[in-house]
């Protein structure tokens, strides 16, 4: 059965749900399915009042109607008809948005568990998280990983030895705890620093331990580039411990580089032995955790690789859609009696 899927317009393309969307799209547009996007709203950068626009926007009902709506970025919007399947990528909001955009999100969140038709978390992690917010969801919430990212594990590429992998400057990436830690415990295997888009304090903490000419800093790389420099690097160093998939985890691994993350249901979903997992202990034990040189199980690493599929993400999706699509046609039948 060809699909004729609405969904919301594209986010920006460096985003994760930008990849996502990328990705999604491509690959049902390529299995013969009709995507029709509603309009443009998260290219703007023009603070409030382009935020604000774009809002409103993504509230607006699409003036076309398919066999279903893929929710594949928030908000949802207002009048719907027909079936609607919705992508639950993470509720890191919940701990990072002030109070008023806690509300909104939490707002917006419980007219998608009520309108969705099927929820698709994009790992346990996050399904767990969101039963745990609005116990109805059970019902219609099921785990679908998403693919590696920007990561090609086809491509060979040489690494730096020794080059240690630290990307993005938002809080909870932990990124300036992590520089402290290396800084202290200046372990033998960690020579030299990547760092992209990191903060003003990483770079100076590293810096000042590692000196600045084994510090390399990058910024607003292009996907291509990106996935190099994962590919260049021989360690991904990544403390943060509150993702809700965790992309850069996958993109590392598969890349080939050495995944070094904190121990959580989380990374043990996501990598398993695939990754050296560290304890969530106090800094001081950290220091000496980080000290031996990392190992990872290589055959673990082949099946994170294996695992992790856009054509796989996409068969998932097409597959819930076609499912509340085809329930649909068979409650339209039944009524026309």
């Amino acid at each position: 059965m060809r699909l004729d899927i609405v969904a919301g317009g594209l986010a920006r393309p460096n985003t994760g749900i930008g990849i996502v969307q990328r990705n999604l799209f491509r690959r049902l547009v390529d299995d013969g399915d009709r995507m029709v996007l509603t309009a443009e709203r998260d290219h703007e950068r023009g603070g409030i009042v382009a935020a604000s626009l774009g809002l409103a926007r993504g509230w607006r009902p699409p003036k076309t109607r398919g066999h279903a709506y893929l929710a594949a970025i928030p908000p949802l919007p207002f009048l719907l008809r027909g079936p609607v399947v919705a992508l639950v990528y993470d509720l890191r909001w919940l701990e990072t948005r002030g109070r008023l955009g806690r509300a909104y999100r939490a707002w917006d969140l419980r007219r998608t568990v009520r309108r969705a038709d099927v929820l698709l978390c994009i790992s346990d992690h996050t399904r767990r998280g969101l039963e745990e917010f609005s116990p109805t969801s059970a019902r219609k919430a099921r785990t679908v990983h998403l693919g590696p990212g920007i990561a090609d594990p086809g491509i060979d590429q040489p690494r730096t030895p020794g080059a240690t992998l630290l990307v993005g400057g938002a809080p909870h990436k932990e990124n300036e705890r992590a520089a402290r830690l290396l800084a202290r415990a200046r372990p033998e295997w960690c020579t030299s620093i990547i760092g992209v888009n990191v903060s003003d304090e990483v770079r100076a903490t590293c810096e000042q331990a590692f000196g600045a000419s084994r510090c390399d800093w990058r910024v607003r790389l292009s996907d291509e580039r990106m996935a190099r420099v994962y590919r260049e690097a021989e360690y991904f160093v990544f403390l943060g411990t509150n993702e809700g998939f965790g992309m850069p985890y996958i993109e590392a691994a598969v890349s080939g580089a050495t995944v070094v993350a904190v121990d959580q249901p989380l990374t043990q979903e996501l990598l398993g032995r695939a990754a050296h997992l560290l304890p969530r202990v106090d800094d001081d034990v950290l220091v000496e955790q980080l000290r031996p040189r990392p190992s990872v199980d290589a055959s673990a690493t082949r099946d994170v690789a294996d695992r992790y599929s856009w054509d796989r993400f996409a068969t998932e999706v097409r597959k819930a859609l076609l499912e509340v699509a085809s329930a649909e046609e068979v409650d339209s039948r039944a009524s026309s009696f």
